[in-house]
C-alpha cells in the first residue's frame, strides 16, 4: 500500500494571477482549472496537491512505484503544459508482509507490570469475595484498594451530599461533547470524499457551536478550582492547616498512574497493532518515546509543546499547574485572610487580561480557529500554543471557580442568603444568553475576506471565557443553594454521579481509540454531521466501557499511592519523636 502525491502547476503560469480573499465556486462552463485557482481564503486546502492510493505486490519498492508512475504521468502531463513533482509518502508505506516491529526492553516490562497489577487485583477480589460480610475483616487495610468489589461499591455509592448534585452532570455532559469534537477533529483531519464541501461548512453561523467547541473544556477548569478551593476554606474553618506539599504531591500521585499507563500502552502496545497505513505511520509515531519524562512533570505545554503525549496532554499538564496555584493561595489564606483574599483578585485580574496581551502582542486571533488541518499542524503552531496550551492563557476559569467557592462558601452559605424562584430563573435566563454569546461571538472571525481587526481579538480573548465561566458558577451555586428543577432534573440525574467517577479515565482512553479506529482507514470518507454524531455515540460507549477497565484495575488501585505522604510524614514525626 503506497500514497502518491503529486503537486502540480501549469505553465502558461495561470495559477500567478492575483489571489482572491473568498473561494467562489466556478462556473460549470468555464473552464476546469479554474478550480484549481489558488485563493487566501483560509478554509480553503491548496487545491494544485493530489494524493492517492495504490496497491502493488509486495515486492515492489517506493522507487519501483515511482520509477512507474513518472514513466507515465510525466509526459503526459508535460505534453498539456502541466508541471508536475510527484513522490511517495514513505510513512504511509504498509504491508501485512513487512516484518514485525523490533520489540523494546520496553515492552515486556510493561507486559510484566500489566500481569502482575491484573493478577494483584483478581487475588484481592477473590479474598474479599471469600470472605464475604464477615465483620472481623478489617477493610480497611490498603491491599483492599485493589479490590474491584470495593472499587466499584466506592463507584456507584450515592454521594454523602447532595449539594454540587450539578457538578457530576457537568462534568459527564462536558466529555461527551469533548469526545463528540475530537470525533470531529479526527474524521475531517482525515481523507474526505467532499471535503470541498465541509470545507464551505465553516464560516456558517449555526456552525460556529461547533467550531468553537472548544470553550467547553473550560468547564472542567471551572469545576477544578471552584472544588479545590471549597475544600480549603472548609479545612481552614475547621481550623486544619494547609498543607501546599501534602495537597500537589497527592493530586500528581492521583493523575499519573492512569496516564502513565495509557502512555505505556501508546508506546509499546499500540505500535503492535496491526492498524494499517495511517495508523502504523502516523498514528503511533507517538513523542511519548522521547518526551515522556516532560508528560509525568506536567511541563509539557511549556517545554516542547509540539510534542504531545495524548491529545489531552496539555490540558492535564494545565490542571496540575493550576491546583498547585491554588494550593498555594489557600495556604496565604490561611496564613493571612486579608493577604489571601487580595491574592485571589489580583489573579483572577491578571487570568484575564494576560490572554489579550498574549494577542495583541503576536496579532494572533482572539480563538483557535479551527479549520481542516492535522493535529501536527496545530502542536506545532505557535499561537496555537501561546493562545492554547499554556496555564497562563487558560487560568481565569479556573480563578473565576475559585472567586465562586469563596462567594459560595464565605456569602451565600455563611449568611445563609436566599435566592428566590423568580430570581433563579431571571439569572438563569441571562447566564444561558451570555453562554451562546460566548460561543457565537467567534463567528465574526471565520467570515471569509473579514479583515482583521485586532482591537476584536483581544477584547474577544480576554471575555469569551469569563462569558463561558461566570455561567458555569451560576449553575454550581444556584443548584447547591436552591436546588433549581431544571438542574436537579437534568445534569443532576443519579447516572451523571457514578459516570462522573469514570471522567479522568475516560479522559484518558478516548483518543486513543478513536486514533486506532482512524488508522484502519484506508479510502477516504463521506462525511455529514450525523455520520460524526452516529459515531460518537459509540466513541461514547467504548469509552466508558474501556474507562472502566482501566479504572478498576489502574486508577482504583493505584490510589493508595496517595497514602505515602501522609504514611511518611507519620513516619518521619514518629522517629522525630522517638530521638528527641
Amino acid at each position: 500500500y503506497f500514497v502518491v502525491n503529486l503537486k502540480f502547476n501549469l505553465k502558461n503560469g495561470q495559477f500567478d494571477e492575483k489571489l482572491g480573499k473568498i473561494y467562489k465556486k466556478p462556473d460549470p462552463k468555464c473552464s476546469v482549472w479554474k478550480e484549481f485557482t489558488p485563493t487566501k481564503d483560509p478554509r480553503i486546502n491548496p487545491t494544485n496537491e493530489i494524493n492517492w492510493a495504490i496497491c502493488v505486490p509486495a515486492s515492489c519498492t517506493s522507487d519501483d512505484v515511482k520509477y512507474s508512475l513518472k514513466s507515465k504521468l510525466m509526459p503526459a502531463l508535460e505534453s498539456n503544459g502541466i508541471i508536475g513533482n510527484l513522490s511517495i509518502l514513505d510513512r504511509y508505506i504498509y504491508s501485512k508482509l513487512d516484518p514485525p516491529i523490533k520489540l523494546p526492553a520496553g515492552y515486556f516490562i510493561f507486559l510484566f507490570f500489566v500481569v502482575g497489577l491484573i493478577t494483584a487485583v483478581v487475588l484481592v477480589t477473590l479474598y474479599d469475595l471469600w470472605h464475604g460480610d464477615c465483620t472481623t475483616v478489617d477493610r480497611r487495610k490498603w491491599y483492599y484498594k485493589f479490590s474491584m468489589v470495593k472499587n466499584m461499591e466506592r463507584l456507584i455509592k450515592p454521594e454523602q451530599t447532595e449539594e454540587f448534585k450539578a457538578i457530576s452532570g457537568l462534568k459527564v455532559i462536558s466529555m461527551f461533547m469533548i469526545i463528540l469534537g475530537h470525533r470531529m477533529m479526527i474524521s475531517v483531519f482525515t481523507p474526505l470524499v467532499n471535503q470541498r464541501e465541509n470545507e464551505l461548512l465553516i464560516g456558517d453561523f449555526i456552525h460556529t457551536y461547533v467550531q468553537n467547541g472548544t470553550l467547553i473544556v473550560n468547564t472542567f477548569f471551572e469545576i477544578t478550582g471552584f472544588l479545590t478551593y471549597y475544600k480549603i476554606l472548609k479545612d481552614i474553618h475547621n481550623n486544619r492547616s494547609v498543607n501546599v506539599y501534602k495537597l500537589v504531591v497527592r493530586r500528581w500521585m492521583r493523575l499519573v498512574p492512569a496516564y502513565a499507563f495509557i502512555m505505556g500502552f501508546v508506546v509499546f502496545i499500540a505500535p503492535q497493532l496491526d492498524t494499517g497505513p495511517i495508523g502504523r505511520g502516523v498514528i503511533w509515531q507517538s513523542a511519548c518515546n522521547q518526551y515522556w519524562w516532560t508528560n509525568i512533570l506536567f511541563i509539557n505545554n511549556y517545554l516542547y509543546p509540539d510534542k504531545q503525549c495524548l491529545i489531552p496532554s496539555w490540558y492535564i499538564a494545565s490542571d496540575l499547574q493550576l491546583y498547585a496555584l491554588c494550593s498555594i493561595l489557600g495556604y496565604i489564606l490561611y496564613k493571612s485572610r486579608k493577604a489571601g483574599l487580595l491574592l485571589l483578585g489580583v489573579v483572577g485580574i491578571l487570568s484575564i487580561i494576560i490572554p489579550g496581551i498574549v494577542v495583541f502582542k503576536g496579532h494572533y486571533d482572539g480563538i483557535l480557529l479551527l479549520y481542516l488541518r492535522n493535529f501536527e499542524y496545530y502542536f506545532s503552531n505557535k499561537q496555537f500554543v501561546e493562545t492554547y496550551l499554556q496555564t497562563h492563557v487558560r487560568a481565569s476559569p479556573y480563578a473565576i471557580g475559585m472567586i465562586s467557592a469563596y462567594v459560595y462558601y464565605g456569602l451565600v452559605k455563611k449568611r445563609n442568603i436566599k435566592i428566590s424562584n423568580l430570581q433563579t430563573w431571571l439569572t438563569f435566563i441571562l447566564m444561558a444568553i451570555m453562554m451562546n454569546a460566548s460561543i457565537l461571538g467567534a463567528w465574526v472571525f471565520y467570515i471569509p475576506g473579514r479583515d482583521y481587526k485586532l482591537w476584536e481579538h483581544v477584547l474577544y480573548s480576554t471575555v469569551h471565557r469569563i462569558g463561558w465561566a461566570v455561567p458555569v458558577a451560576f449553575i454550581i451555586i444556584a443548584d447547591a443553594t436552591t436546588a433549581f428543577a431544571p438542574l436537579r432534573n437534568t445534569v443532576g440525574l443519579r447516572i451523571f454521579q457514578f459516570l462522573n467517577g469514570l471522567t479522568y479515565s475516560a479522559l484518558l482512553v478516548h483518543t486513543p481509540l478513536q486514533l486506532y479506529l482512524a488508522g484502519l482507514g484506508r479510502s477516504p470518507l463521506y462525511y455529514t454531521s450525523f455520520i460524526c454524531l452516529w459515531m460518537s455515540l459509540g466513541d461514547i460507549f467504548m469509552t466508558y466501557l474501556l474507562a472502566l477497565a482501566l479504572y478498576l484495575f489502574v486508577e482504583a488501585p493505584m490510589n493508595v499511592l496517595q497514602d505515602l505522604p501522609s504514611l511518611f510524614s507519620k513516619l518521619f514525626k514518629r522517629n522525630y519523636y522517638k530521638n528527641n
